[in-house]
């Protein structure tokens, strides 16, 4: 009560408020299923006044829109982003909090991720929405249960295989209609497999293509296609389609497939109504 919203959707102590409201407050309550989109750390990554600003000192005087910033205030915008993070960091701290007090936390499955990170024309281009180069599409993702050991996993991930993962430490039996995997499954996920990228938006249309070390990533505006070795290169500042071709061309034809059966099966509503999405075969 008392706040006021502040970034370009709600506060996020509002959206915590009513999740801790709803949420049960008592052991031996029914199961229940949230889900909190918390929208602070993004555009334009305001912070309420009065909260303590970690990454920087305070917000300074700086033009953000739908579309980014100018590049000479990206390393200020990178501090009020950082900011932001901290602040929807304390608000999930809130939901531990009252899961820990409420008797429930010993229970419950906690999954933080998120859609995409932002940019800070590292290529050129500016906050969210902007392309496939790591910087946005290389997101956390913590998974705690009971019983789940603590540690880092390095095996590849992509957020399709969130709902796979959470029916798996339920108990229960994946769903066909699930394109990814179940990361704790008996069924290791291991390299080599195929993680795909798209951004579509009035800013930029990117298709991209992880495998093992390389990435493929296809300009839809520019119509060219960039092959970069992230073992070598993780800051995707050359091209090695020329010095590494094979590779460059088995990763196309796998984008294309790709495309194309997505492309098919969600282009015909006969297909959708009577098969589950499509499935390549290294999934």
């Amino acid at each position: 009560g008392g706040k006021a919203g502040v970034a370009w959707t709600i506060d996020d102590a509002i959206t915590m408020d009513a999740a801790l409201r709803w949420i049960p407050s008592k052991t031996g309550s029914p199961p229940f299923f949230a889900a909190l989109n918390l929208q602070n750390p993004h555009l334009p990554y305001r912070v309420p006044e009065g909260f303590k600003r970690p990454f920087g000192a305070r917000a300074p005087a700086i033009e953000i829109t739908a579309a980014g910033f100018p590049r000479e205030q990206a390393a200020v915008a990178r501090e009020l982003y950082a900011d932001s993070l901290a602040y929807a960091d304390s608000q999930i701290a809130r939901l531990i909090g009252h899961l820990k007090a409420s008797g429930a936390w010993e229970e419950t499955i906690l999954v933080v991720s998120a859609d995409h990170g932002e940019a800070f024309f590292e290529h050129g281009l500016a906050a969210h929405a902007n392309g496939v180069f790591e910087e946005v599409v290389k997101v956390p993702l913590f998974i705690r249960a009971p019983g789940l050991v603590p540690g880092l996993e390095s095996r590849p991930a992509e957020l399709l295989d969130v709902a796979p993962t959470l029916l798996g430490l339920l108990g229960l039996p994946p769903h066909p209609s699930h394109q990814g995997r179940d990361l704790l499954g008996r069924d290791p996920v291991s390299e080599p497999r195929s993680r795909h990228l798209i951004s579509d938006t009035p800013w930029k249309t990117h298709l991209g293509l992880l495998r093992g070390r390389h990435k493929l990533v296809f300009d839809g505006d520019a119509g060219r296609f960039a092959l970069y070795d992230l073992g070598e290169d993780p800051g995707e500042s050359r091209d090695v389609s020329g010095a590494q071709p094979e590779v460059a061309r088995e990763l196309r034809s796998r984008l294309a497939a790709w495309r194309r059966a997505q492309l098919d099966y969600y282009s015909n509503p006969l297909r959708q109504a009577s098969e589950y999405p499509p499935l390549l075969e290294d999934r």
